[in-house]
Formats: structure tokens, C-alpha cells, sequence
């Protein structure tokens, strides 16, 4: 029976907590990712969702009629069998998240704008250019919020797989098994955004004013390399070190705005032990300690997280208006460019 809604799907509360009963209190490391991604594809299987999600692809009314919150839901329900997190802590808990080979939360937006951003891509899958992309916009809208923990990828490549057209339900699940397999990442498409992260960060400095290799005011460098002491400082120049162009904006743009900036700018002759530029002019995180109130060090904060929201608006734009999107260096649109590179990091991964 074709089930109307991914609400469906959900009413298998019972039938799920009876299966993961005793397992429920068995830690996420003492099972590996294979019988996770087994729960997974036997979960699925229960609801019906390879036909689900084909019919969807043709049905566009019936897409249309699936409220966000069923989709939060299902995204929830396949991120903790992944994790085998019990029912009653599954949840959005990326709060404070780290991503490997960066620093804190620096590249993901605010916990607190997490479900906003995932609600507007799904709204806007169904004004999609072109509407294969789904497949696309959904899963790596998901893996740049990073709503989750831990267990992301798995849940956009699951995404991904269900949104993405199978001949048949075996090939379907043999290529599920796959991508939630130990080299899931690896041996399916790993669609993260990092691969368009640069275009989107040169979109966001035109928007806001900004040039790419020019920095405004008579600037000669971002910021000094002075130290600082406090913790709301420590925080937000920790952001700094993984996410400086979108760290300036908001530093720059609430420095101007308070109509302090000259006031934290320190130049050559505040440094004279050092060999700098006779025009050596940046912005002091010292100067900014030394007359930042709390409510300064929060209002800094709420402006970066502000650019860090417009880069995931503007990575769901990319695909509804891929023509307003046009790569610099390669003339294609960010959407064909993230796609290819996609694709082709699978190729080079299957040599």
C-alpha cells in the first residue's frame, strides 16, 4: 500500500522500539557502522520507502503536501538507528559540534538557526530549476547545518539515495549498504559543500560591499596577532582561525556601526619592535578587549552567525537559481560546479 505522507512512515513507533529494545542501551562504539546500516535498510523496508520516494519524484502535488515537520521527523528517526541513539534522545543536539580539521562550531551555523535553514531548503525544493537537484539541495543543505551530533553524512547520503531515481528496490539497497558502510564517504557520493565553499564566501563579500584581495579603510591586514585574554575574546578569534573572510565582515561591519572602529586600529607605531609596513594599519583585538562590554561580545557574535546563515540561503539559491550563480574561474554555474566535483571525487575514489 502507497502511504500519502512521510507521517506514514513515522507512526512505526512501536514496531521500532521493539526492535531496538535491547539494543537501545548498547553504546554507539559497540556496534559498527555495517548492522547500523543494516537497522537502517530494514527500517526502511518496513516503511515502504524506496516506493515512497520513487512515486514522490513523480508525483509533484504529493511532494508539495509533505509538511517540514515529517521531514524533520524522518531525518531524525534515520540519524539515531545510525547512531543508535535511543528514541527518547533523538534530536537536532549538534550544538557545539566539531568538525574535523576545523576549529568549535566556526563552520556551522548557530544551533538556533539549524531548523530554519533546513525548513527554507525543503520549502524550496519544490522551486527548483531543475528537479533532480533535489538530491542534491537536500543533502548537502543537511551536511552544511550540521543539525546532528555526529552521523550527518550518513544521514545526507541516505538522503541522497532515497531522492535519487534506482532501475529497482535490490540495486537501491545494495547501494544503501554501501554508503553506510566504514567507507561509506567513499564508495558513494559524498556531497559536501566545501567543494563551492569559496565561491559562496566571494558572493558574501560582494554583498556586503567587499573585494576579495582588498580590504577596506586603508586595512593592511585583517586584525593584529596580538593575544587576548578573555573568554568571549578567546571565542570569538578561535572563529577567526578557521572562518576569517565571514569573522571580518561582522567584526568590520559592528566596529562601523558602533562608530568605533578608528578606536581599535593600531598601526605601525604601536608596534615598534617590530619591522612592519610604514602603512601597516589593523584592527586590535586588544583595543576591542579593552572597551567590548558583554552585550558588545554577543551582539559580534549574533553578526557572524548572521553571515553564516546568508552562506547556507545562498547555497539553497545556487539551485533554485543556478543562472544568477556563475563560477569565476570555470564559467559554469556553482551548481554544475558542485555537482562535477562531486561525481568526480566518487571516480577518483573508485581507482
Amino acid at each position: 500500500m502507497m502511504h500519502c505522507h512521510i507521517c506514514s512512515f513515522i507512526t512505526l513507533e512501536h514496531s521500532e522500539l521493539c526492535y531496538n529494545y535491547e539494543m537501545e542501551k548498547v553504546k554507539i562504539g559497540d556496534e559498527n557502522r555495517e548492522r547500523q546500516g543494516e537497522k537502517i535498510a530494514d527500517f526502511l523496508r518496513r516503511i515502504n520507502a524506496f516506493d515512497f520516494f520513487q512515486k514522490l519524484k513523480e508525483d509533484s502535488p504529493l511532494s508539495e503536501g509533505i509538511p517540514f515537520e515529517e521531514f524533520k521527523d524522518f531525518l531524525i528517526r534515520i540519524n539515531g538507528i545510525a547512531r543508535n541513539t535511543p528514541i527518547s534522545d533523538r534530536r537536532f543536539d549538534g550544538k557545539g559540534v566539531a568538525l574535523t580539521g576545523f576549529i568549535d562550531e566556526a563552520t556551522v551555523p548557530k544551533q538556533e538557526d539549524k531548523e530554519n535553514l533546513l525548513k527554507e531548503a525543503f520549502v524550496a525544493r519544490t522551486h527548483l530549476k531543475y528537479p533532480e537537484d533535489t538530491a542534491y539541495m537536500l543533502p548537502v543543505v543537511l551536511t552544511a547545518v550540521h543539525p546532528f551530533a555526529d552521523g550527518n553524512g550518513r544521514t545526507s547520503r541516505v538522503l541522497n539515495l532515497l531522492l535519487t531515481a534506482h532501475p529497482t528496490s535490490e540495486r537501491f539497497f545494495e547501494s544503501l549498504q554501501k554508503a553506510l558502510g566504514e567507507d561509506g564517504r567513499f564508495d558513494s557520493l559524498d556531497i559536501n559543500p566545501s567543494y563551492i565553499s569559496l565561491e559562496i564566501e566571494k558572493k558574501i563579500l560582494e554583498r556586503h560591499g567587499f573585494t576579495e584581495n582588498q580590504l577596506p579603510d586603508g586595512l593592511t591586514r585583517s586584525r593584529t596577532n596580538e593575544d587576548v585574554t578573555g573568554q568571549d575574546a578567546k571565542n570569538f578569534f578561535k572563529k577567526f582561525k578557521a572562518d576569517g573572510r565571514y569573522c571580518f565582515i561582522a567584526m568590520y561591519t559592528y566596529l562601523n556601526s558602533k562608530g568605533i572602529l578608528e578606536a581599535v586600529v593600531k598601526t605601525k607605531s604601536d608596534f615598534p619592535d617590530f619591522n612592519l609596513e610604514d602603512n601597516y594599519k589593523a584592527i586590535s583585538p586588544s583595543k576591542m578587549e579593552e572597551i567590548f562590554t558583554q552585550e558588545d561580545w554577543d551582539n559580534l557574535l549574533n553578526e557572524y552567525y548572521k553571515i553564516k546563515r546568508e552562506s547556507v540561503e545562498i547555497l539553497i539559491d545556487v539551485f533554485v537559481n543556478p543562472d544568477d550563480y556563475i563560477s569565476d574561474k570555470s564559467g559554469v554555474t556553482l551548481r554544475e560546479q558542485l555537482i562535477e566535483k562531486v561525481q568526480q571525487n566518487l571516480l577518483d575514489n573508485q581507482l
